[in-house]
């Protein structure tokens, strides 16, 4: 049966063909609307996730938390939220699965924000324990229920260049909010970015509501669902995930208490870095998204994979500027690259009416990743660091090679 729903921002309705293990069938117009607003929730939950990058060196600098900051204490800050968001989407997946994919990013996207804005009125380490849990408990559904709703509204044959799209919008939360919010740090107002992020949530909301098919993934199956996850290459895929994304984000988010200390860049002119960086990561993920569709989505992950972990032993030798752009800026490249066409092609392992639930586990094995790496590696110094993840990445890749069909 061909049912209508509303066309982007309010216009004219859009032909949909609704069929359970099919994308959804919207025009090109409001295709491209609906994966721009999800791409805008990307950017806004990779902001949460990836803002302490920026703020740790002023966080020492703050009566009230200074004290808690030892390494342990820095390490739990900065994956706290994954941990939670790991929680949010292994428990709600099956949810998004039920319920379509717009109602839980609606609801989750306004208790992010509103534990954004909790931000502001933190007072000690264990009350911004509590706001970073609350808003990646949010964000874990959010991001579940975004990825598979591009899944569902693009066809597998495009959908790594329209997973690109998505993606650039996560990785732009490094080159506009980590600048951002060391400026805000700098003037001594490290909580206003919170207060951005929260606006920006409001803002995502909207957007998503008024794009998204109301019905769009909408099942008839609940827990049922969880017996097409068990199966070997699945869990290899989702493995895969947690130690690529858990290693290479902790490797980032240390990096600005690793250039402080080793004199490569003081802190006040760190922001150039996440600039240029995060604009190259976007630019790797919007340009090259296409070539998984064109070569293999299973193969071009792989050969990117392999890519980051030899540019990550390559890192542990820089000790100057120069030698951070000439490694950083491929590495930024060739990681954004690899992210589309790995999430494309895990959004096919499963039916269309199990995609919710998959992609809700593989989010949480994401936010697994954020939040368990960081709190290893800060036991070592950062080169130990690097080769560490330099070895996670590598069995990664090792797993896709051998347990993961072509698809």
């Amino acid at each position: 049966m061909i049912g209508l729903v509303r066309g982007p921002l309010g216009g004219l309705e859009s032909p949909v063909l609704p069929h359970p293990d099919k994308p959804t069938v919207l025009s090109p117009r409001a295709e491209r609307f609906a994966v721009l607003a999800l791409a805008t929730g990307a950017f806004v939950m990779a902001l949460n996730a990836n803002v302490m990058a920026a703020l740790l060196p002023y966080l020492e600098e703050d009566p009230a938390l200074g004290d808690a900051l030892s390494p342990s204490g820095k390490g739990t800050l900065v994956g706290i939220a994954g941990i939670a968001g790991a929680a949010g989407a292994i428990l709600l997946g099956p949810v998004v699965d039920k319920m379509g994919r717009r109602p839980p990013m609606f609801v989750g996207m306004l208790v992010f924000s509103l534990a954004s804005l909790a931000h502001l009125f933190v007072e000690d380490y264990e009350s911004l324990l509590w706001a970073r849990g609350s808003a990646g408990f949010a964000g874990g559904v959010v991001y579940s229920s975004a990825s598979a709703a591009v899944a569902d509204l693009v066809p597998y044959e495009r959908r790594a260049k329209a997973m690109g799209i998505f993606t650039a919008g996560m990785f732009l939360g490094l080159p506009v909010g980590l600048p951002l919010a060391g400026v805000m740090a700098e003037s001594g107002n490290w909580q206003g970015i919170y207060l951005v992020q929260g606006a920006l949530g409001l803002l995502s909301m909207v957007a998503i509501r008024l794009t998204l098919p109301a019905d769009l993934g909408k099942g008839t199956e609940f827990i049922a669902n969880l017996s097409r996850l068990l199966r070997l290459e699945v869990f290899a895929a989702l493995a895969s995930v947690m130690l690529y994304v858990g290693a290479f984000f902790t490797v980032v988010q240390l990096s600005g208490d690793w250039m402080e200390a080793s004199g490569i860049l003081p802190k006040s002119r760190q922001w150039l870095v996440w600039l240029v960086l995060g604009l190259c990561s976007a630019m790797g993920s919007l340009g090259l998204g296409w070539v998984g569709d064109r070569i293999g989505k299973r193969r071009w992950a792989n050969i990117t994979t392999l890519g980051v972990a030899v540019l990550l032993l390559a890192l542990s030798t820089v000790d100057g500027v120069v030698g951070l752009t000439v490694v950083g800026v491929p590495m930024a490249v060739i990681a954004a690259a690899r992210t589309a066409p790995f999430q494309a092609l895990i959004s096919e392992l499963v039916p269309g009416n199990s995609r919710g639930t998959l992609m809700g586990i593989r989010s949480a094995a994401v936010n697994l990743g954020t939040g368990v790496f960081p709190v290893l590696f800060v036991l070592g110094d950062y080169r130990d660091n690097l080769y560490l993840a330099a070895g996670g990445i590598f069995v990664s890749f090792l797993m896709v090679q051998l347990l993961v069909k072509k698809r």
